[in-house]
């Protein structure tokens, strides 16, 4: 593996670190308005995940 594979390798996992943190928090969370928050700032980490820009 070269370093550039590790380097994204390393990127995606840091992304899905944070995908798990806020889909945990946003079950937690029992306000409609916290939920819809935390739905909003998943977008861009999924997309991302994904390669999409």
């Amino acid at each position: 593996m070269d370093e550039a594979a590790i380097i994204g390798l390393l990127y995606k996992l840091i992304i899905v670190y944070f995908i798990v943190i806020f889909i945990t928090n946003l079950f937690r969370k029992k306000k409609i308005s916290d939920q819809v928050m935390y739905a909003a700032i998943l977008v861009p980490f999924v997309l991302r995940l994904f390669s999409i820009k």
